[in-house]
């Protein structure tokens, strides 16, 4: 994934995915490691702003494969009301080339009349081709095609879209029993298709009202706000044991386990948890196999806790030392790291847990930085 963040109109960089236009000459600056820094001109040029109508703030997700990304911007426009003319709500899609920094298409994707309320909307990216899902109003998500401005999908579910590696994820709600309880269902999208990729139904174990424990659903965020979020889920089964999702995949791994998930490593795809009776335990998602364990007597003696999970490196740190393990033979690297922990890895530079760059200087396409800041 391209895109970190937005910067703000003077092109300093928010780290954040999120902007507050006040239309500081229209222009919205997009940042990333291995690109630097881009400003799109006239940003809000094609919305017809009249006095009184405002914008709320943004979200950013980048579509398509790496050798023709797009970059697609989506925020709400709150119009006054003019006249006998009630105020609105417009949720509005523009989609840039994310080498040139051109304007694609404008779209107004929904329109809400009497709504004064400033909305921002979730999307995510899909990694294949251009379009993203979008979280509307009225539990509507819809997959928007950035070269086309068309409506590539459309589904109806009333609930709160997240981001996942090549999924649109949907949190909602589902009622129980007669008693107007609800419980929470989660249903991970394809952002291409629309098509559901992996489920967890919290009712699935509920009788009459109430939720099954799998209502206990832990999201892991391991990428500091670098791309897209949510890496694995996590929710207990009821019985002592958990089921361990994950997010790019559907692939469910059951541990016998009530899972506390420590860490995760994007690159291998394994997790590292502390299991019930204290040991430190490591698998791997893809495998469905554990990777290496390191006994509970150690973990106590030594006071140990897991600091970070990279590259099929676990870093922890104990009573007085911050060794460095080889997951794969555990194997000791080092004793004693002082450094900060690689978290991510975007367009070939790894990113750390203090928000530094492995470098600062890289091309791609047309967009070139040497002094690309760090948020």
């Amino acid at each position: 994934m391209y895109v970190a963040g937005l910067g703000d109109a003077d092109g300093n960089s928010t780290g954040e995915a999120d902007f507050s236009s006040d239309d500081e000459g229209g222009q919205i600056t997009v940042w990333s490691p291995g690109i630097g820094t881009q400003v799109l001109n006239n940003v809000w040029s094609g919305l017809n702003l009249a006095s009184g109508d405002s914008i709320g703030s943004v979200s950013v997700a980048d579509v398509g494969p790496e050798s023709s990304m797009d970059l697609v911007l989506a925020f709400s426009v709150t119009r006054a009301a003019v006249g006998l003319t009630p105020p609105s709500l417009d949720l509005v899609a523009e989609s840039f080339d994310l080498a040139t920094g051109q304007l694609l298409q404008t779209t107004k994707v929904a329109n809400y009349a009497n709504n004064t309320e400033t909305n921002s909307f979730e999307i995510a990216g899909s990694t294949t081709a251009p379009v993203a899902a979008m979280s509307l109003l009225n539990g509507v998500e819809i997959g928007w095609n950035a070269q086309t401005g068309a409506t590539a999908w459309k589904t109806t579910v009333d609930g709160q879209l997240f981001n996942v590696p090549d999924d649109a994820a949907v949190k909602y709600e589902v009622a129980v029993g007669g008693d107007g309880n609800t419980c929470d269902k989660y249903v991970g999208l394809n952002p291409a298709t629309g098509a559901a990729v992996w489920t967890v139904d919290t009712t699935k174990n509920a009788s009459g009202s109430g939720c099954s424990d799998a209502g206990d659903v832990d999201i892991i965020d391991d990428t500091d706000g670098y791309g897209p979020d949510t890496q694995v889920i996590e929710y207990d089964n009821g019985d002592g044991s958990s089921t361990v999702l994950d997010a790019a995949t559907g692939k469910a791994l059951n541990l016998p386990d009530d899972v506390d998930i420590r860490a995760y490593d994007p690159l291998t795809r394994d997790i590292a948890y502390v299991d019930d009776d204290g040991n430190v335990q490591v698998y791997n998602l893809t495998t469905g196999k554990g990777v290496y364990t390191l006994p509970s007597s150690q973990v106590s003696n030594l006071g140990l806790n897991i600091a970070g999970l990279y590259g099929g490196l676990l870093y922890t740190e104990t009573n007085n030392a911050s060794p460095v393990v080889k997951v794969s033979d555990g194997s000791t690297v080092t004793n004693d790291y002082q450094g900060p922990k690689p978290v991510r890895t975007v367009n070939g530079i790894t990113i750390y847990d203090d928000g530094e760059l492995s470098s600062q200087t890289t091309l791609v396409g047309t967009w070139t930085s040497t002094d690309s800041p760090a948020p």
